[in-house]
């Protein structure tokens, strides 16, 4: 035997005893080389399968043996059982009709003298005759079942007993019914049964109880042990099932871990062959083949690779160096022509760029055209009507002042007339037929009656006509194209006057005023917003598109103003309308968009809107959902930021209202 130390490249030779290798050895040795053999020739499925199989057979095998045996011992124990119940259940029902038996003979002494009681228990004695004469032969038999000699001679020698003590008993009832009997027989039987009850055979009788509690206390000993017996059997078959199953554990760990070995090396050693092959770019190396199984035929495989890639890599540094020289020519040549493009991208970036700031140019000036054509005739048209509407306010405003002055003079005259009247028919009460005809045609009480009524109601419509043609004059404001300070809610409140036609009785308007200081702006322009607002909330709220059924009853319109911090006010215009959808929220104020049908809107009034707001330096914003009715917020400051002259953009919507009506 030859010892190599690694750290010494000196080798030493030693001797080492060969020992005597006997027959079992060799066959041993021959088993295993079989065993490796079969091992290094069989598939990777083979080894995996054979393993399982072998730990699965095992297991059944163990748990079958454990199950055989744990039966056979439980079977052996459960009969032992048995048959100690059965033995002590006829052992407790022979004593306890002997023990019936010798009460019913004591009790007979004094029921002698109660023949119906005496009847009773002597039937009950004859059944525990019957009963005990019954229990013996079964007794008889298990004792021969079972060759128990304790219970055999038990047997024997209680047979004679109670076969005497029955006897006795029996001749000694049947000879006495005491109803026949007199007094002094009575007398006799009842000392005999006390002088019986000291007998030879009574006391034998009684000594049968004695061996009774003996043999069923040894039964239950017994008993005990075949239960113990029973409890050893199901422990050693649980124990040979759980040793056979650790058994096959085991014999399956070391299958795994040696069939993980026999798969995992091999693997190994083709995978560090692959590795160094890549990392040393050596397709030369070839993989140890030292198995048949898929291993065997992977590094087979693997070496073929290699090898066809090694003859492939030479043709490829052939190649590459071919192409190296034909690469370098055409990166010239691409280079030279890289630059050229680069010169006409740069030309064509830069006509490009002058094209969309060109296009962008034109874009924006033919929005700002149509925008500005689109408000110049909005505003041309608002100033003719507004001119028209002035000059109609001034024409109505003189005729309804001379109404009104006269209607003063007309009341006045009309009260003297009728002081007159009543005055000449105290005077007169008795006119001439003719003038009372004439009184009778003009019902001159109902007219007294109906006359200041008359004027009355001429005087209401008199006001109301001064009352609108005021609120026109303060609407339009033609006269006032420069900033002032200005009341808000009068604005508003005008606003409300001329759309009262449209508010009446569907819609109900909800004033929410704070109060509010003098506001620095355009009124009219102002007025002109207030009236864009409250028209879109008035259209959707007649509309049919109501979403939310819980606004079918009542059509509403709020209208909020309050102070806001750094000298600015807020005004709410809300509605409980069919709301708008997010999608529109965000082109409002965009010029000619409107969600109206065609014909009823021309998508200018919002956004003519949003520029007097911003002229003013303010801000307006709308919040809606649908279903939940749309609100517009406008923030203005109190002071005038800027004192800029603009023209004033006239108002358009009152037109309508003076018409409609």
């Amino acid at each position: 035997m030859q010892v190599q130390n690694p750290s010494s490249p000196h080798s030493y030779e030693i001797a080492v005893p060969q020992p005597h290798l006997s027959k079992r050895s060799l066959t041993s040795e021959a088993s295993f080389q079989r065993v490796k053999q079969w091992v290094h020739g069989a598939s990777i499925r083979r080894k995996i399968g054979s393993g399982y199989a072998v730990a699965i057979g095992v297991a059944l095998l163990g748990t079958t043996a454990g199950l055989t045996v744990g039966d056979y011992y439980q079977n052996q124990a459960q009969k032992q059982l048995t048959r100690a119940v059965k033995q002590e259940q006829l052992l407790s029902e022979l004593q306890r009709n002997v023990l019936h038996m010798r009460l019913h003979h004591h009790e007979f002494v004094p029921l002698l003298e109660k023949p119906a009681l005496f009847e009773a228990k002597h039937d009950h004695f004859l059944s525990h005759i019957d009963k005990t004469q019954k229990i013996l032969p079964s007794l008889q038999s298990v004792a021969a079942t079972e060759n128990s000699p304790t219970l055999t001679q038990f047997l024997q020698s209680s047979q004679g007993i109670v076969r005497d003590y029955f006897q006795q008993m029996e001749v000694f009832l049947r000879e006495t019914n005491p109803q026949k009997l007199s007094t002094t027989e009575l007398k006799a039987r009842q000392a005999w049964l006390l002088q019986f009850s000291t007998s030879a055979a009574s006391l034998r009788f009684d000594g049968l109880l004695d061996n009774l509690v003996q043999l069923i206390e040894s039964n239950r000993q017994e008993q005990q042990r075949a239960e113990v017996a029973l409890a050893d059997a199901k422990t050693l078959r649980t124990e040979i099932i759980a040793l056979s199953m650790v058994l096959s554990v085991s014999i399956a760990a070391i299958l795994a871990v040696l069939t993980s070995r026999a798969i995992a090396r091999p693997l190994e050693s083709v995978t560090k062959v692959a590795q160094r092959a890549t990392k040393e770019s050596n397709f030369e190396l070839q993989a140890p083949i030292t198995t048949q199984d898929e291993v065997g035929l992977l590094a087979a495989a693997l070496n073929g690779l290699m090898q066809c890639v090694t003859e492939h890599t030479h043709e490829l540094q052939t190649v590459h160096q071919t192409l190296e020289k034909r690469v370098e020519e055409r990166t010239a040549e691409l280079w030279r022509k890289n630059e050229q493009l680069a010169e006409a991208h740069d030309h064509l970036q830069q006509l490009n760029g002058e094209l969309v700031s060109q296009a962008h140019e034109l874009h924006q000036a033919l929005q700002e055209l149509r925008q500005t054509q689109a408000q110049l005739i909005q505003t041309e048209k608002m100033s003719s009507l507004g001119q028209m509407v002035a000059g109609f306010a001034h024409e109505i405003n003189n005729p309804i002042t001379f109404v009104a002055a006269n209607l003063n003079y007309a009341n006045t005259y009309m009260t003297q007339l009728i002081s007159l009247v009543q005055l000449y028919q105290q005077q007169y009460p008795h006119p001439p037929a003719v003038l009372q005809a004439q009184i009778a045609d003009l019902d001159v009480g109902f007219v007294v009656d109906d006359l200041p009524k008359v004027l009355t109601s001429m005087q209401a419509g008199t006001d109301r006509i001064r009352q609108l043609v005021l609120s026109l004059r303060n609407f339009s404001r033609l006269d006032e194209a420069e900033m002032k300070p200005v009341d808000i809610h009068e604005g508003i409140d005008n606003t409300l006057l001329i759309l009262n036609h449209r508010l009446a009785p569907e819609i109900s308007i909800v004033k929410q005023y704070s109060k509010l200081p003098l506001v620095e702006c355009y009124p009219a322009q102002l007025n002109q917003v207030f009236m864009h607002l409250l028209n879109n909330a008035i259209d959707a709220l007649l509309s049919d598109a109501l979403v939310s059924p819980s606004n079918q009853a009542r059509k509403q319109i709020t209208i909020e103003t309050e102070v806001l911090k750094f000298n600015q006010i807020k005004i709410c215009i809300a509605d409980n309308g069919p709301g708008i959808s997010s999608e529109f929220s965000s082109k409002l104020f965009d010029p000619f968009f409107t969600t109206k049908p065609v014909g009823q809107g021309t998508g200018l009034g919002l956004a003519i809107c949003y520029q007097i707001i911003e002229k003013h330096h303010g801000k307006i914003e709308v919040a809606s959902e649908i279903g939940r009715g749309a609100k517009f917020m406008i923030t203005l400051p109190i002071q005038a930021i800027s004192s800029a002259n603009s023209a004033a953009l006239p108002a358009k919507e009152f037109v309508e209202a003076i018409s409609t009506s």
